[in-house]
């Protein structure tokens, strides 16, 4: 299994760190998730079924710059800015004409992009970089959004750590995504200097608290030892 993972990473450009060998656990980290493969690469057919009533979103299909490389950012507690937007596309939700959309989910794997650029061993330094993302990203970013401008409010983002990918003025009144909605699983952000340390940011009056992804192993393996609550 792990020898099938590890070709499928080199030819996608995945570094997925093999071999692992730690707490008796020997193969990759990606292992976990190998029974997903034919959902990430696209040959799972299937649809998720979205409840009636549910809102009709637009997943924009953004360029390799904002969502690769697709296996290394979807390993880990913080691949759910990947997963989210793989789940929504392939869902009854999601609809193909902008016109019809309640909704606009952005695709936008910002935390694994801004790791991958790190290669500093220094812990104190990674910490300062985590919020030197450039404002010319994301410029470049919303504006290869045409429908961003006009319906800001239905614009979803999803950022999977309590580190934000942008600066602080981004989320405030007025910013740029002031008024759009942000998912993520941290319900208390951080703005981190290496002059005051860090701090929680503002709230953002359109941010709801999401689960962190979990891999489809370690879900298989809660639910086989789940129990009835009387037997808990």
């Amino acid at each position: 299994v792990a020898l099938a993972v590890a070709l499928y990473s080199r030819r996608l450009s995945c570094p997925t760190a093999f071999p692992s060998a730690m707490h008796g656990f020997s193969g990759s980290t990606f292992v976990p998730n190998f029974e997903r493969l034919p959902f990430l690469l696209g040959l799972d057919e299937r649809m998720a079924q979205c409840a009636e009533g549910s809102p009709r979103i637009f997943v924009y299909e953004t360029s390799e710059r904002w969502s690769r490389p697709l296996l290394e950012c979807t390993e880990g507690l913080t691949a759910t800015e990947a997963w989210i937007p793989l789940q929504v596309f392939r869902s009854t939700c999601r609809v193909e004409r902008a016109e019809e959309a309640e909704l606009f989910l952005v695709p936008w794997y910002a935390r694994c992009l801004h790791f991958r650029g790190q290669r500093v061993p220094d812990a104190h330094r990674l910490r300062d970089s985590l919020f030197s993302y450039a404002n010319d990203s994301l410029d470049l970013l919303l504006a290869g959004l045409p429908h961003f401008e006009a319906r800001r409010r239905d614009h979803v983002f999803v950022f999977a750590e309590e580190h934000w990918p942008v600066p602080i003025g981004v989320f405030s009144p007025g910013g740029i995504l002031g008024d759009s909605i942000i998912l993520s699983p941290e319900a208390h952000p951080l703005e981190c200097s290496s002059g005051s340390g860090c701090t929680h940011m503002p709230w953002h009056r359109r941010h709801v608290a999401v689960p962190s992804f979990v891999d489809s192993w370690r879900t298989a393996v809660l639910r086989r030892f789940n129990r009835d609550l009387e037997d808990r």
